[in-house]
């Protein structure tokens, strides 16, 4: 009997004790036998097939476990968790809710890791979608990569004029491009050009070119240098062959059967990013010619005036929404102006401003009215201002006794009049002066000098800061008392 159960035990505990250390197995042979064998010694082998059934089914739940465990720990360490998805894509959808228009923006955050970022240029949730740049920190960089991105494209032989090209297809919208460019204080992008025996430029004739934003051809390959043929080596005249042949490029000089190397920085943000490059009359095998155009990047923030005096400034400090606002008049000493700005626009350049004028809660002139005349009788002198000597309005203080001075700039309403005495000219003149950092204009009001012939006259005239207007007796006199000359004007 005990021979039989010796062996059952050994048969189920080969299942059981691989779960166990050597330790545990010794001890569970150790109290097995001292706890089993004296009471299974006295049982009958029905009651061992009873045990026998037990232990099969711990060990069948011990393996259940064992699978659910391994299961467990399949879902905790594969990617595909759909609840670990569902967190990082929630995440994810988080940070969108505040996009920054560049990098420059960025590190003004105080984030300093160089990775890819997304930024939205046009403004957050406006235009175009956030697109994904390169943010260098390092530099201080916004980079935008295209299709050949760290590529270079070897020409392929052709007879006609610009008969090969390679085009560039940014990962962003031009429009973002364009936004992030006029939002910077710099753009820059370089253009390498490798070459043996195929020059840019030869015998007056243009033969590679790159295309900027707008489509047109440009053949100069270093700087702002719009029109004119140079590359880098043109700077401090180091161009292989400039002595000699006065080359603006080291591929232009093509007596020297060698590689040689243009490389440039164009950094006229107005034609930026290169959108093709072209070449043509590569005709004979042994020309060659190899391009790499690299990534656009801008620095820094564009100059903008803070307190804004544009719409323009506004946009550039961050404000999106279109509608009314205060502003600093540049032109009238800092006054506030109404201004409606427009600023659904993609870019930062050109925003619509409208000048709708002062308000009446304004420090500013908010208006400008004055009316004056003469008690008495005025003859003279003559071709010298006007005095008058009664003041009835000078709302803004803009007249003293003979001048009137433009308090801010705008359009402006005057009216004159007056009654001949019929002295002995021959006219009754009297010229209108406006004078401005421009230089004087007038006009003259002139009628035939009979006693109690009026000259009467009302004209709209623009003016400037601080543009003056005063009347000049030529010819005659006019009468005082009851019938005052008067001379008034109002702001529009």
């Amino acid at each position: 009997m005990f021979a039989k159960l010796y062996k059952l035990f050994k048969l189920y505990s080969a299942a059981l004790f691989p779960r166990f250390g050597i330790a545990m197995k010794t001890i569970f042979y150790i109290l097995f036998t001292l706890a089993t064998i004296p009471t299974l010694c006295s049982q009958e082998p029905e009651e061992i097939d009873i045990l026998k059934n037990k232990v099969e089914e711990l060990i069948e739940i011990d393996i259940q476990n064992e699978r659910r465990i391994t299961s467990l720990e399949t879902i905790l360490n594969s990617k595909d968790d759909p609840d670990i998805n569902q967190r990082v894509t929630h995440l994810e959808a988080l940070t969108r809710t505040k996009v920054h228009r560049s990098c420059h923006e960025l590190a003004l955050l105080g984030i300093t890791d160089s990775a890819f970022y997304e930024i939205d240029p046009d403004g957050e949730a406006r235009g175009e979608l956030p697109i994904q740049v390169y943010c260098n920190f390092e530099d201080g960089v916004t980079e935008i990569l295209h299709d050949a991105d760290e590529a270079t494209w070897t020409v392929p032989h052709c007879e006609d004029e610009f008969c090969a090209e390679k085009r560039y297809s940014f990962k962003a919208p031009m429009s973002q491009i364009q936004a992030l460019i006029e939002l910077s204080h710099s753009c820059s992008q370089e253009i390498v050009y490798d070459c043996f025996l195929a020059p840019l430029f030869y015998n007056d004739v243009f033969i590679g070119a790159w295309t900027d934003r707008w489509g047109e051809m440009q053949v100069y390959f270093e700087g702002a240098n719009y029109g004119n043929h140079m590359c880098s080596c043109d700077v401090d005249d180091s161009c292989n062959g400039s002595e000699t042949f006065a080359n603006k490029c080291n591929c232009d000089n093509t007596f020297d059967q060698q590689w040689r190397q243009d490389k440039g920085l164009i950094t006229n943000k107005t034609a930026l990013p290169i959108t093709a490059f072209s070449y043509g009359f590569l005709i004979y095998e042994v020309m060659e010619a190899r391009v790499e155009v690299g990534r656009l990047k801008c620095a820094g923030h564009a100059s903008h005036s803070s307190p804004p005096l544009t719409c323009r400034d506004l946009k550039m400090g961050g404000e999106q929404r279109s509608g009314l606002y205060l502003l600093e008049d540049s032109e009238n000493s800092m006054f506030p102006m109404m201004s409606k700005c427009e600023m659904d626009g993609g870019g930062y350049d050109k925003v619509e401003e409208q000048k709708q004028g002062w308000m009446k809660i304004s420090s500013g002139p908010a208006s400008v009215q004055f009316a004056v005349k003469n008690s008495a009788e005025y003859a003279g002198p003559l071709g010298s201002p006007i005095r008058f000597d009664e003041t009835v309005v000078n709302n803004g203080d803009s007249f003293n006794r003979n001048t009137f001075t433009a308090p801010v700039a705008g359009e402006y309403e005057f009216s004159f009049s007056a009654t001949s005495t019929g002295s002995d000219e021959h006219h009754f003149t009297i010229d209108i002066m406006t004078t401005s950092t421009n230089g004087t204009d007038s006009w003259t009001m002139k009628a035939d000098n009979y006693q109690f012939t009026s000259i009467v006259k009302t004209w709209i005239q623009p003016l400037k800061l601080g543009d003056k207007v005063f009347l000049i007796l030529q010819e005659g006199a006019f009468f005082g008392e009851e019938m005052n000359a008067e001379f008034s004007g109002k702001i529009l």
